[in-house]
């Protein structure tokens, strides 16, 4: 299944980021295509780049 998150930020600051980032991984892990889309990520940070 494809799933997109959208989300203002893509870094582990604050509960609903960790979630969704978390959320993410789990799914993927499962065999989902999950991304994140996010407005503003710090660069060169692994949360810049969609797994």
């Amino acid at each position: 299944m494809k799933i997109l998150f959208i989300n203002d930020y893509a870094v582990p600051q604050g509960g609903a980021e960790i979630l969704i980032l978390n959320l993410r991984d789990a799914l993927h892990s499962r065999g989902h295509d999950a991304r994140l889309f996010a407005s503003n990520a710090a660069e060169g940070s692994e949360y810049a780049s969609s797994h």
